[in-house]
C-alpha cells in the first residue's frame, strides 16, 4: 500500500492519493471494501478516512482527493495510514504505512 501528498498547479491544490494491493485467501474477488484511515502518530487521534475504489487490475484499489476536502493536511509530516481491506465474510487485514510528501 502506498499513501502520499504532492502539489497539483492545475487545481492550485494538494492532491492526497490512497493506492493498495489486495488480496484474499478465497480469491482476489472476495475483498469487497477496502479503507485508508489517516491517524495522528504522534496522539493516535483519528483525522480522516478514504475509500478506495477498484480499478481495471483487480488488485489494485485506489482514490485521490483533493487537499481542500480533508482534514488532513500536507504540512504536517506525523500521520499514519491504516489501510484495512474487507472480504465477503466480513473478514479484514490491515496495514500501516507513513504517507509519502512530494
Amino acid at each position: 500500500a502506498e499513501a502520499g501528498c504532492y502539489w497539483d498547479a492545475y487545481y492550485g491544490d494538494y492532491i492526497w492519493y490512497f493506492e493498495a494491493q489486495a488480496d484474499d485467501p478465497n480469491g482476489v474477488y472476495d475483498v469487497v471494501d477496502l479503507w485508508a484511515d489517516v491517524y495522528d502518530n504522534a496522539s493516535g487521534q483519528w483525522i480522516d478516512s478514504f475509500e478506495l475504489y477498484p480499478t481495471n487490475d483487480p488488485y489494485t484499489w485506489f482514490s485521490d482527493w483533493l487537499g481542500s476536502s480533508t482534514y488532513v493536511s500536507c504540512n504536517y509530516y506525523n500521520y499514519v495510514v491504516e489501510f484495512v481491506a474487507y472480504d465477503s465474510y466480513d473478514e479484514y487485514g490491515i496495514l500501516d504505512v507513513a504517507p509519502l510528501y512530494y
